[in-house]
């Protein structure tokens, strides 16, 4: 039976307060002056030196609260004696906020019979207090051993833990990439970042990553965890695309190890679609580039060709009579040599190398002038609507050559429409901002006079649309198409200094979009337009040719106009001939280039020579010598191999017709 506390005494022990080891060692048995039950003596050593010898406060409540019996750590932590403490209520000495929360923990030791643990708080400390019920022979608590432990460096070593773990979870969540982490041989997913909940839109931890990612039923087949857990801690970097998301990721894989110290998975995977897509639309340009280098350097050689071939064609023909067979045969070859010129053309076009004759003008203007004639292109099961923006922006390019743009997209999208169907023509004022830039690598910020070309057609394939506007390449069936319509409008659209970009899906149609540059300048006049020249004259004309074939139909056909004909092969000739010659030299023909000048080099020399000196210049390909980005220099006059006696008879008249010298 328990004794009274008054019955006997023990010295010196609180509970929350932390001895030194010194001071423990000080405390011995005789120091203990508690009044002590009766049936905890037969334990009393035992217990008292458990007690003396613990840095945590260790004491005995009765079901009221009062300290039966204590160590001095109590004490200590209450700023009381030890004498003090024993025989009165342990609520006396707490702070007011903590009487309830405790008073409630330990009548519910008593009443649960079972070990209960609280954590609370005070000036700046935190205390865990471990409450065991002493249950009696008869089944009853009428005692609560009570072991108080400052636990404020663990609190803290925790709070810190918590700390760098929300550090840790705020950067993973803030991170704009797919991060989750797995077991590498059950595939379970353990952790996955904030971006990869949100695009998958659940909650995927505990599932299996093959069957949540790629949707499968077994891993996958290029799982890269053999490769990982083989290299423990080297990072395994590659790419894939995603076909259930549609998506190209760049990934990185490796090992980590996990809290409760197993190898598991990290896998951190970059969404670079847009990154490919730039890179493709890249490669695209400079593979366009490259193509349309090698065009423009063929069709410069071919149109040298066919200046022969057309020019002595056609001086043959002036010699033959209709009724002579041979004629049907020139003409023939005439023809051949026109279509093949026709090629030419587009091959320069494609490359950018054509002579742009820049005019400044409303894209408006063409489409109206043009309608009528694409309504008739087109038949009536196709009905052709116009949108034209009143407000549209002057543009600065070569009008015929944006007439042959608008006539081979219309073309394209009738051909996509043989059950009918509709085209729509659409102009714009647009701002291309910083956003469209950055999805378009060939794209500049700006304002643009948009022009677009829709129809509800059959659309074209996304593998096609990759090649849409490379030279020669076709889906029209043989004979049908050259495949050099849209090499054509890219290399336009591009030596006007825009960009062309098609949009389609197979079954709903095509729309072409084209954005060229906004000018301030206004239109011409009418009045301004070219007065008609003549075609013949008696004036005389310098021809400068390195090839001699070519000089050779040169000179023929302007002999055959009635002009004075001198011809020259290099400089060194042509100054000569300068010089020497009786009669004032008007005009000169001349190649722009030459073996060992330039036209424009040529021309200047000649000048100082013959002050009044008109000059045409004449290529199959003019480089960079007369152009800027194929956009004749202002004051030029050029004409483009290979030329016809009209063609040639109508450029030189118009030249020698002018009041003032080309400076």
């Amino acid at each position: 039976m328990l004794r009274r506390a008054s019955e006997r005494t023990c010295s010196n022990i609180p509970w929350d307060a932390t001895l030194s080891k010194g001071e423990m060692q000080d405390m011995n048995p005789e120091g203990f002056q508690n009044t002590i039950p009766q049936e905890l003596l037969s334990a009393g050593d035992i217990l008292m030196a458990l007690m003396q010898t613990n840095f945590h406060a260790m004491f005995v409540l009765d079901r009221n609260g009062v300290v039966i019996l204590s160590n001095a750590v109590l004490a200590q932590r209450y700023g009381v004696k030890l004498e003090d403490l024993i025989g009165r209520s342990v609520y006396e000495f707490m702070p007011p906020e903590l009487v309830h929360s405790r008073k409630q923990k330990i009548d519910e030791a008593f009443e649960t019979k079972r070990p209960l643990t609280m954590v609370d708080s005070r000036e700046g400390r935190f205390y865990e207090a471990q409450f065991y019920p002493i249950v009696d022979s008869q089944g009853t608590v009428k005692y609560l051993a009570v072991i108080a432990i400052d636990v404020t460096e663990k609190v803290k070593a925790l709070e810190e833990l918590q700390f760098e773990r929300s550090q840790l979870l705020s950067i993973f969540n803030s991170i704009d990439a797919d991060i989750y982490i797995s077991d590498p041989t059950t595939y379970e997913i353990l952790f996955v970042n904030q971006h990869l909940r949100n695009r998958l839109g659940r909650d995927v931890i505990g599932s299996k990553c093959y069957k949540e990612f790629q949707r499968l039923d077994h891993p996958c087949d290029f799982c890269t965890n053999p490769i990982i857990l083989k290299n423990k801690g080297e990072a395994y970097r590659w790419e894939y695309h995603n076909p259930i998301a549609n998506r190209d990721y760049f990934l990185i894989d490796r090992i980590i190890k996990w809290p409760d110290g197993r190898d598991v998975r990290l896998e951190i995977a970059l969404d670079v679609t847009k990154v490919k897509e730039l890179e493709n639309q890249l490669l695209q340009a400079q593979k366009m580039e490259a193509i349309g280098r090698l065009a423009g350097g063929i069709a410069h050689d071919f149109n040298n060709m066919l200046t022969v071939i057309k020019g002595m064609c056609q001086l043959s023909l002036l010699k033959v009579n209709r009724d002579n067979p041979i004629y049907d045969k020139l003409k023939q070859i005439e023809a051949a040599a026109d279509k093949a010129e026709e090629l030419t053309s587009q091959l320069l076009a494609f490359g950018r190398k054509q002579v742009m004759e820049m005019k400044v003008f409303s894209l408006n203007k063409i489409v109206m002038d043009m309608e009528n004639m694409l309504r008739r292109l087109i038949g009536e099961q196709i009905d052709l609507i116009t949108m034209l923006d009143p407000n549209l922006c002057q543009i600065n390019a070569d009008p015929s050559k944006i007439t042959q743009v608008i006539l081979n997209l219309v073309v394209n999208a009738k051909d996509s429409m043989p059950q009918g169907g509709k085209i729509i023509i659409e102009t714009k004022t647009v701002l291309l901002d910083e956003d469209f830039v950055s999805k378009h690598v060939d794209a500049k910020c700006g304002c643009y006079a948009m022009l677009s070309v829709s129809d509800t057609g059959v659309g074209i394939p996304k593998d096609v649309q990759a090649h849409i506007f490379e030279p020669f390449f076709t889906t029209k069936e043989l004979g049908k198409g050259t495949g050099l319509g849209l090499a054509t409008v890219y290399g336009i659209v591009k030596q006007c200094g825009g960009n062309i970009y098609v949009s389609s899906e197979e079954g709903s149609g095509t729309t072409f979009t084209i954005y060229l540059p906004c000018v301030d300048e206004a239109a011409p006049s009418l009045a301004e337009e070219e007065k008609r020249v003549s075609p013949k004259g008696g004036e005389t004309i310098l021809v400068v040719e390195d090839n001699e074939i070519v000089r050779e139909v040169a000179t023929s056909l302007l002999s055959e106009l009635g002009y004075k004909v001198l011809e020259a092969s290099n400089q060194d000739e042509a100054e000569s001939i300068a010089k020497n010659t009786y009669n004032p030299i008007d005009l000169i023909l001349t190649d722009v280039l030459l073996n060992d000048t330039n036209g424009l080099q040529l021309y200047e020399s000649l000048k100082k020579i013959q002050p009044n000196l008109k000059v045409v210049f004449m290529s199959g390909y003019p480089e960079n010598v007369i152009t800027h980005h194929g956009v004749l220099m202002e004051g030029l006059d050029f004409i483009q191999k290979p030329f016809n006696l009209n063609t040639l008879a109508e450029k030189i008249r118009q030249v020698l017709d002018r009041d003032n010298p080309t400076s």
